[in-house]
């Protein structure tokens, strides 16, 4: 069964990164994360839970931090990390937003709810901004490298092709004369393609 992208969070590639659960392959790190959220915020809700206490804002932006250093990291190293240590960190993220989001359904927009989603939404954007500029910077020289080998061997093939022909009988002279302009042209154009490739290219 195919599993939507809304469950799984990973493209087909990146699969390890999820776990399969009733047929489906569940992201891990949310696996941990929405379930002991909801269960968090219903126990908040039912005993009215008291509000932020002076030494809490230090516990619970320590445990936001491994979720998002564990993210991070699998940003920039995709191979890295295990689902078991996805679930964890998802889990102590859940502990740390259950708690914030209960401040905010009580006191709106209150200060310490501001400063945390705020500082957790602009982490997650600079490291997806410098994970995805860095990924661009290493796909340019293998795309710079893949495309000058192509347009090598399509020379080398006319080359060769042209070749062929000059060593054919003198009978076939005729037509290897009518041939030799179109291939001369093939390669013509095959370097003008070249030259433009290039010029597009970032040095």
């Amino acid at each position: 069964m195919s599993t939507p992208f809304w469950i799984a969070h990973h493209p087909e590639e990146q699969r390890c990164r999820c776990v399969r659960l009733f047929g489906f392959d569940v992201c891990a790190r949310c696996l941990g994360l929405y379930p002991l959220l909801f269960v968090l915020l219903g126990i908040e809700m039912a005993v009215s839970a008291p509000l932020l206490q002076a030494f809490e804002p230090w516990i619970l932006t320590g445990l936001t931090l491994p979720s998002l250093f564990d993210w991070a990291r699998g940003r920039f190293e995709p191979s890295s990390g295990n689902n078991a240590v996805r679930i964890a960190t998802g889990a102590l993220l859940a502990c740390a937003l259950a708690r914030t989001l209960w401040f905010h359904m009580v006191e709106p927009l209150n200060t310490f709810t501001s400063a945390h989603l705020s500082w957790i939404l602009l982490t997650a954007a600079l490291v997806e901004i410098t994970a995805t500029v860095r990924k661009a910077r290493q796909r340019e020289p293998r795309t710079r490298e893949a495309l000058e080998r192509e347009i090598q061997l399509l020379s080398d093939l006319c080359a060769d092709s042209l070749m062929k022909e000059a060593a054919q009988p003198e009978a076939e002279a005729g037509g290897i004369e009518e041939a030799r302009p179109q291939a001369e042209a093939v390669i013509e154009t095959e370097n003008e393609i070249a030259n433009e490739i290039a010029e597009s290219l970032p040095p």
